[in-house]
């Protein structure tokens, strides 16, 4: 059986912007509606992103994406990626467009 969002038996209530949940009930949550995207936990409390266009977004990050690729390719200390989920502490956890960081080896401090 599949639970949709809107299934009588589904026990757990769908994650909605606005909502104040501790980062074990956000993850519960959301791993229980694997069509959601773009979902960030910020101090707590839970915020989901609006579809982006091509215009106004996209072009944008593939930019940003395009910027730290050639930054990476003559950094080799450094690592990129598109989105990803980023966990902050245990209220922080964001899904930022792109992300660029120092590898451990040259003292940055991202576990992955």
């Amino acid at each position: 059986m599949t639970l949709t969002p809107t299934s009588p038996h589904r026990t757990v209530p769908p994650l909605q912007s606005g909502d104040r949940l501790s980062q074990p009930e956000f993850h519960r949550r959301y791993d229980l509606e694997p069509m959601l995207k773009h979902v960030e936990l910020i101090e707590g409390v839970v915020f989901m992103a609006s579809p982006t266009r091509f215009t106004l977004h996209g072009e944008q990050q593939g930019h940003i994406l395009g910027w730290f690729a050639g930054f990476a390719a003559r950094h080799p200390e450094t690592r990129y990626a598109g989105p990803v989920t980023v966990i902050l502490d245990d209220r922080n956890e964001l899904e930022p467009d792109a992300i660029l960081l120092l590898k451990s080896e040259f003292g940055g401090q991202t576990r992955i």
